[in-house]
Formats: C-alpha cells, sequence, structure tokens
C-alpha cells in the first residue's frame, strides 16, 4: 500500500440517518454512503471525493465548498440545498433531483461558465 492510499478516509455509512449533523470538513473521501440521509446537515467543505452516495438524501444542506469530485452521485436528492461553490466535476448525476433554482449554482459546480446576455 502507498502512503496516499494510507491517508485516505473510507467511512461505512450505509444506510445511516445523520439529520441535523455536523459534518463541516469532515473527510469522507472514497466512503460508501449509498441510501445514507444527510438531512439539513452541515456539510460545508466536507470532501466525499470518489465516494459512492447513490440513493443518498442531501436535501436541505448546507454544501458550501463540498468536493463530490468523482463521486456517484446517481438518484441523489439536493432539493433546498446550498450547493454554492461546490465541486461536482467527474461525479455521476444521473438521477439526481435538485429545485429548479439551483440550476445556476449547479453549472458553476459542474466547471460550466455561466455569462449573462447583453442583449
Amino acid at each position: 500500500m502507498q502512503k496516499n492510499d494510507a491517508e485516505k478516509h473510507k467511512s461505512n455509512l450505509v444506510g445511516a440517518k445523520m439529520p441535523k449533523s455536523d459534518f463541516k470538513n469532515a473527510r469522507l473521501e472514497l466512503s460508501d454512503c449509498r441510501g445514507a440521509s444527510f438531512v439539513r446537515s452541515d456539510l460545508r467543505g466536507a470532501n466525499f471525493r470518489e465516494s459512492n452516495c447513490s440513493g443518498a438524501n442531501f436535501s436541505k444542506t448546507d454544501c458550501m465548498h463540498a468536493d463530490f469530485w468523482g463521486c456517484n452521485l446517481m438518484d441523489c436528492d439536493f432539493r433546498g440545498a446550498r450547493i454554492d461553490f461546490a465541486n461536482f466535476r467527474k461525479a455521476n448525476l444521473k438521477g439526481m433531483v435538485i429545485d429548479q433554482n439551483q440550476v445556476p449554482a449547479m453549472m458553476v459546480a459542474l466547471g460550466i461558465k455561466v455569462e449573462q446576455n447583453n442583449e
């Protein structure tokens, strides 16, 4: 095992119910969070890189600056979540649900440059 592998944090949170929990700046990369519920939790700055979060409920969470790079977020619920400055690049977003008003923030989180139309 390489030194970098030993430093990665793997957690098993399958099906866990953790409403209103404090995960601020948590290191959860490579974790198994399938079906977990983080409703109304503080996930600001949390690192979920390359985790499997399929079917997880992130509704009404604060995900500002959270890192979901390369995550499996298939069928996740992010309705009402604060996703400003989060990183969703290279994540599997198939079936993910967000509110219509979250679309601009999601575009930025995916690295898509959004410009004003000056017509």
